[in-house]
């Protein structure tokens, strides 16, 4: 799998991690996010962590549990 099909698939948990929090699925949305932050993570993408770790911060904080 080359780098293109890799950041592919991120963008696509992504998708599904910003797209479940509409329909009430918070914590599958949280699911989706934290996969995201580790795959980014895996690809030293500095800005697509950043954005994982605000997503998982709003997300926490949706559920009324921003303090973990």
């Amino acid at each position: 799998m080359d780098l293109n099909d890799k950041i592919e698939m991120v963008s696509q948990d992504d998708t599904i991690g910003q797209t479940t929090p509409d329909k009430g699925e918070l914590d599958e949305a949280l699911k989706y996010a934290k996969i995201s932050l580790k795959k980014n993570e895996g690809l030293n993408d500095r800005g697509g962590v950043a954005r994982d770790y605000s997503n998982i911060g709003q997300l926490l904080k949706d559920k009324g549990e921003l303090d973990e």
